[in-house]
């Protein structure tokens, strides 16, 4: 009886007469996933957080501006126009953070957005806080 084109198969590793043996461990692919993982652990962490940041700043804001509108004079005081303002700060930092952990590298201006906010935001946060600090002596 003679074989037919289709009984052969074109993989080689189908052949059961030949035994199967594990590959050799290559510690570098093992770190090199390890390090994988722990990138796609912590670009999860930073989005969900940071989703919750800006949810937070929003409900910040929806509040206050809620407040405007029941009664404007509630809403007339420094700290709370600067509470507003680093609400703001911390929706455009939480958006920042998720862009940041979702770019793939080029030169852009998203990477030219991401580097600006990454480095302002905190410095503005920090100054919004210490006027705060001052305001309320």
């Amino acid at each position: 009886m003679s074989e037919n084109s289709t009984d052969i198969s074109p993989n080689p590793y189908d052949d059961p007469s030949i035994p199967y043996v594990e590959p050799p461990e290559n510690p570098l692919f093992q770190k090199s996933l390890e390090m994988m993982k722990q990138d796609k652990i912590f670009r999860d962490l930073n989005v969900n957080l940071s989703v919750l940041s800006v949810a937070g700043g929003l409900i910040v804001l929806s509040i206050i501006a809620a407040m405007w509108l029941y009664d404007k004079r509630l809403v007339n005081r420094v700290s709370l126009r600067l509470t507003t303002v680093i609400s703001l700060v911390d929706i455009l930092t939480g958006i920042a953070v998720i862009e940041y952990s979702t770019y793939v590298a080029r030169d852009t201006l998203r990477c030219t957005f991401i580097a600006w906010a990454m480095s302002f935001c905190p410095q503005l946060y920090l100054f919004l806080t210490v006027m705060i600090a001052f305001n309320l002596q």
